[in-house]
């Protein structure tokens, strides 16, 4: 990895404690809980004549980082957060002097204890405490205080305090320790030090390692076995060596960011667990023969459900209380739900698991009802193409394909099952499949056009009376969620926003067509779109792709949604194209330097959040069923 990598991010973690990092630095440190502020953020000064290499150990998330310098080795530096405890531990054999920046949360003070750790070599100790209202991100805030605290052992050649919020170490060449341990009280905090320090750390990274490794040994060897049964042609000029470690990665990617409660970061930007983005992670996840890591997926949101009677967005993770609202999630998100229910169901036959998921299951399919206009479904508002700007705001309030798609494919699911288990009265069973059934034979009216799959129906606005209010983002300036009024033109601005003179005109109703809509049909495996219609857009994408090594989401943009290469994969895996591995190739060539593909590409380069769950479950979720489809090919 160059000194200066184009942006991408690792990360540790033990669903206690989450580590993120950039090269040398580490830009967030934080826990006990994954829904919690940055406590600490480690930065490495880099020199001019540096040369710096990174490299996880193999089948872990443990990363090791070495410093070449003026034709020798300057530094080699490993860290890893515990396999069990909340605390984590860079290691630097330095052979020279080594700057540090320490930045810490600006609501946060440091006090120093180096005396009550003298005596163990700790060079310098401080203990740091965030209020009750520390940001965990935009406007979300933390409910609790947190004591954490900071060690360095080995020998340091200064302690500059550069201000409230920043501190500036330097040490001196030899063995140093940077042990970062995190707590939810003051006494929680001094008693797990206490104990970390009685710890043989070289020990405990052992213990790490292996515990990883006992994860990922049986996914590295069933990716194994199907790219041997799929045979080294199916992938095209990548070695399968590179493809095995690749989706080992995002195993551990994956894994890194399960919180206790079994919800999943959505990335380093986001310290929440969004519902949608756990979908495509929890279809890896079962691809990969993760079970019990997918099924605690499902479980926390049925604990949500059980305290709330509803589901947002996105929650907190460990934590209660903290909800990601927005413009719609009574449907989307939902579909979702009931969707990866039915996933795990298929493939374990665990009848327990779905009577025991069936009440929220029965609340996701009620909510969307309640939405149906001309039988559409409007948008969730979250949706990444919207996040993104390649589909605007002013389209929420239209038919959304995708929304209704995913209630029609699950839907049938679910009430399939529900009569067969006898849950609801004849007379329940048959208005619902009333509902079903309208709402599946106005598809095609509602979102074909023209032979294509349109991603919105303008007329679902003209059937509805708009909601007044609307717990989402100001369309004035594109800020962070919050509730929003209706102007007389017909668009939603925070109170800041409403009375302003000129208002924002209003928005002339207009049809978009996204190739990341378009790609969902085979992925969804949904049967509304005639297949003809796919496999004539699936070739269209893929020529295209092929020949310009271009994706654009939209026809005209240069934005490309980072799962869209996996929708496009799964798609031509699923109609058996014969340029498939070409696609996988390139699927290859734009992961990061990380290893992870991320939220959006511009013209093929990373953009936006890293270290991304659900764009990375999505991608390995196609390249395992392409290699299915081969695999099933050769009659293996």
């Amino acid at each position: 990895m160059p000194a200066v990598n184009d942006g991408g991010m690792h990360v540790m973690g033990n669903g206690r404690l989450c580590v993120y990092g950039r090269g040398l630095d580490l830009p967030q440190i934080f826990g006990p809980q994954y829904s919690a502020p940055t406590a600490l953020g480690v930065r490495v000064p880099v020199e001019p004549d540096w040369i710096i290499r990174a490299e996880r150990v193999p089948g872990t998330a443990v990363w090791r980082h070495t410093i070449g310098a003026a034709g020798s080795e300057a530094a080699r530096i490993e860290d890893f957060v515990d396999y069990e405890h909340p605390f984590f531990v860079r290691r630097m054999e330095l052979a020279q002097p080594l700057t540090l920046m320490l930045d810490f949360d600006k609501l946060s003070t440091q006090t120093e204890n180096t005396r009550r750790f003298e005596s163990r070599g700790i060079a310098l100790a401080l203990n740091i405490y965030q209020p009750r209202g520390s940001v965990i991100y935009t406007q979300y805030l933390s409910h609790a205080p947190y004591y954490h605290q900071l060690l360095l052992m080995g020998k340091t050649e200064e302690v500059v305090r550069v201000d409230a919020t920043h501190m500036q170490v330097r040490l001196a060449p030899g063995l140093a320790r940077l042990v970062f341990v995190a707590g939810t009280t003051y006494p929680d905090c001094i008693e797990q030090t206490e104990a970390v320090l009685k710890l043989d750390l070289a020990a405990r990274r052992e213990q790490t390692v292996q515990s990883w490794q006992k994860f990922t040994q049986p996914v590295r060897e069933r990716v194994g076995a199907l790219v041997a049964r799929a045979g080294e042609g199916a992938l095209g000029r990548t070695p399968p060596r590179r493809l095995e470690e690749a989706i080992e990665g995002i195993a551990v990617l994956i894994k890194a960011q399960q919180g206790r409660d079994g919800a999943v970061l959505a990335g380093h930007n986001y310290h929440l667990g969004y519902i949608r983005d756990q979908y495509g992670v929890m279809r890896c996840l079962l691809k990969l023969g993760c079970r019990d890591e997918a099924r605690a997926i499902t479980m926390r949101l049925l604990g949500i459900w059980k305290k709330m009677g509803r589901l947002y967005n996105a929650h907190g993770i460990d934590v209660d209380g903290i909800q990601h609202i927005h413009e719609c999630d009574d449907v989307e998100i939902t579909g979702y739900v009931v969707e990866e229910a039915f996933d795990y169901y298929e493939l374990t036959g665990d009848e327990q698991f779905l009577r025991d998921v069936f009440p929220m299951l029965e609340w996701c399919w009620e909510a969307q009802c309640r939405h149906l206009a001309g039988g559409m479904l409007p948008f969730n508002g979250d949706e990444t193409y919207i996040a993104g700007g390649v589909l605007p705001r002013t389209c929420l309030n239209d038919g959304s394909a995708e929304a209704t798609m995913l209630f029609i494919t699950s839907g049938t699911k679910l009430l399939d099952w529900i009569e067969r288990q006898k849950l609801w009265n004849a007379e329940k069973i048959r208005n619902n499949h009333r509902i079903l059934a309208d709402t599946r034979a106005r598809y095609l009216d509602n979102f074909l056009v023209e032979g294509r799959l349109a991603t919105n129906n303008p007329a679902r606005t003209g059937l509805t009376e708009p909601p007044r209010f609307r717990h989402g983002v100001c369309e004035a300036v594109m800020q962070p969620v919050t509730w929003t009024e209706r102007t007389p033109n017909g668009r939603y601005v925070c109170p800041k926003h409403f009375l302003d003179d000129p208002p924002l005109p209003a928005a002339e109703p207009k049809q978009y067509f996204l190739r990341s809509v378009g790609l969902q049909p085979l992925y969804f495996g949904s049967d509304l779109v005639p297949r003809e219609l796919l496999v004539r857009d699936v070739n269209e994408v893929a020529s295209r792709f092929l020949e310009t090594g271009k994706l654009p989401s939209s026809p005209d943009g240069s934005t490309t949604i980072g799962y869209d290469y996996g929708l496009l994969l799964y798609s031509m895996a699923r109609i058996g194209h014969p340029d498939a591995g070409q696609v996988l190739d390139r699927m290859m060539g734009v992961l990061d330097s990380t290893g992870a593909w991320v939220e959006y590409y511009r013209d093929g380069a990373p953009q936006g959040c890293r270290c991304r769950p659900w764009e990375s479950g999505i991608n390995v979720d196609a390249i395992l069923e392409y290699l299915a489809v081969c695999a099933a090919a050769r009659g293996r």
